[in-house]
């Protein structure tokens, strides 16, 4: 049975790649745009991995995050970021550790760079 991915990303460009590289690689993928739907998903839905962008309009990464950590969901969690207008990547990916993200990764990445680290969070 392959592992089951949650991706949250408001881009819908990069949304649409990382979607179709996972399902390549044989995983079951289902994506949203949102935070919100994303925690509308999980309440019905058990993944094995979410991966989520920091930076978004209304439920942003941090709080899926603290959501996700609140119910008691040891649900690993990877989050992506390109930084933002008056902020580097660097300080949020550090803030997204603290707040419970077990992994990183930088925008842009290379689809190895990805898998490197999913497959890292899926075996422990």
């Amino acid at each position: 049975m392959p592992s089951k991915i949650l991706l949250i990303e408001d881009d819908p460009t990069l949304r649409f790649a990382v979607s179709e590289f996972l399902r390549s690689e044989e995983f079951d993928c289902r994506d949203v745009s949102s935070g919100q739907e994303g925690m509308e998903l999980l309440s019905e839905w058990e993944p094995d991995l979410i991966i989520t962008d920091l930076l978004m309009p209304g439920k942003d990464g941090l709080q899926v995050i603290t959501e996700v950590r609140e119910l008691g969901r040891a649900i690993p969690i990877l989050v992506m970021t390109g930084g933002g207008v008056t902020i580097t990547s660097s300080p949020l990916l550090d803030i997204a550790s603290t707040f419970g993200a077990n992994e990183t990764v930088l925008k842009p990445f290379t689809n190895s760079q990805l898998l490197e680290k999913i497959k890292l969070l899926l075996e422990s």
